[in-house]
């Protein structure tokens, strides 16, 4: 799950679009988890201001990603550079305007769809074993 933080008004719902469709390729390119593991929220403020530095924020761009535990840190880093990339192309913005903080949750404390998710590398084991409509959701 990433939640992205946006300035208010900053960025149409086309925008928001195309970064959530960004930040989910670049999940799935650098982990290889399947695509409906990823979940974007989009949080445009709710008309509340940004402040970085104690002034406020322009076209900051936050993203916090809860993600399952289990990958290496040279792992995580291409994940967060490519996230920023993808993001910042995705959003016309700078690079440097793209924040991510990742959060990482063991697997066995993530639940969807009643089931509890896999550890890495082990996604099409488990999918397997799902009954076929929970399969289909997955595919």
């Amino acid at each position: 799950t990433y939640t992205v933080y946006l300035k208010p008004k900053a960025f149409t719902s086309d925008t928001q679009a195309r970064i959530a469709e960004a930040i989910t390729a670049a999940h799935a390119a650098a982990t290889g988890a399947p695509r409906s593991y990823v979940q974007v929220i989009m949080d445009a403020g709710n008309g509340c201001d940004r402040y970085v530095g104690g002034k406020p924020s322009q076209q900051q761009m936050w993203i916090r990603g809860d993600i399952r535990a289990g990958r290496t840190e040279e792992q995580l880093k291409e994940l967060m550079l490519e996230l920023m990339r993808q993001a910042a192309s995705a959003a016309g913005i700078n690079e440097e305007d793209v924040w991510i903080d990742l959060n990482e949750i063991r697997p066995c404390a993530i639940l969807k769809y009643r089931t509890v998710f896999p550890q890495p590398g082990q996604e099409a084991q488990w999918l397997e074993q799902l009954p076929p409509h929970l399969q289909e959701k997955f595919r």
